[in-house]
């Protein structure tokens, strides 16, 4: 264990006791759905991260729709994470959304799984108390409607450039009309879509921009390390299939993503890939 960064994790905490998500902003132009987040470390520094995902003009929206809302607000607290684990703050403050009981310990456990390698690599034990999620109260949630045509089902599929997203396309080749996800995407993934033969106007792209404040203090020695970015994936393409009027997601993942990756422990280097975070996410468990 590095004893060293398990003194910095005990030394931020204290020193930087809360973490808040401030708001975040939506808008559009005509070629995409722009978000924006706000987070603040108290006493040390704001971070507003920015989000672009491409538009389609064969499908309109409403960008201030409460279930499209609810999805932004979502994502922002996945994207959270990656500032969060600057100081590991013990207490992350939302004053931008309100989460039941239910819905903070769902959060809770996706960020402590997700962030297993994270804490593993840094030599920090995590307790079931490393974190309080501090809200207004919500008891109840607002169900996403299903918008399903009964001709040709639509699937978006996420594309990463490796096998997995592959053989997804070509299995839904003659059964579904596929449109392809990518986050900036690399030239893996753009092969992908070219040797897929998907028409232009069915690729969505999201740019993900991080801010340089959180880089910078990385450079300065606050924690670092792995995050769950399978979530973002999962929650962004959400958004993605919601704006374009896409009825299901098939994301494919290889079967030893829910293998540990550290012997006789359950630390995974991507828990948000894992068959029980897909259940989770879908709400079947």
């Amino acid at each position: 264990m590095d004893k060293g960064r398990h003194e910095q994790f005990l030394e931020f905490r204290k020193k930087y006791p809360k973490f808040i998500y401030s708001k975040y902003r939506v808008s559009e132009s005509g070629e995409a759905l722009s978000l924006d987040f706000h987070f603040i470390i108290p006493g040390l520094s704001e971070f507003k991260p920015h989000w672009e995902i491409t538009k389609s003009n064969l499908f309109s929206f409403d960008i201030n729709d409460k279930q499209l809302d609810d999805l932004i607000f979502s994502l922002g607290m996945v994207e959270l994470v990656s500032y969060w684990k600057i100081t590991c703050s013990p207490e992350v403050h939302i004053e931008c959304g309100t989460l039941s009981q239910a819905q903070s310990d769902w959060w809770k456990k996706l960020y402590k799984k997700g962030l297993g390698e994270f804490f593993y690599t840094n030599g920090i034990p995590v307790a079931d108390d490393f974190m309080n999620i501090v809200s207004h109260v919500n008891n109840f949630n607002t169900p996403i409607e299903n918008k399903i045509n009964n001709g040709t089902p639509k699937v978006l599929i996420p594309i990463g450039g490796g096998k997995d997203s592959a053989v997804s396309l070509e299995l839904l080749r003659d059964c579904a009309e596929r449109y392809c996800y990518m986050i900036n995407p690399k030239k893996a993934a753009l092969d992908t879509v070219s040797a897929s033969l998907i028409p232009s106007e069915n690729v969505i792209i999201a740019s993900r921009t991080l801010d340089d404040n959180m880089i910078a203090l990385n450079k300065q020695g606050f924690l670092n390390g792995h995050t769950p970015f399978s979530a973002l994936v999962a929650f962004s393409s959400v958004i993605a299939a919601y704006i374009h009027g896409i009825e299901y997601i098939a994301l494919s993942n290889e079967s030893s993503a829910n293998e540990p990756t550290v012997l006789d422990s359950d630390v995974n280097h991507q828990y948000s890939k894992r068959w029980i975070f897909q259940v989770r996410l879908t709400g079947t468990c």
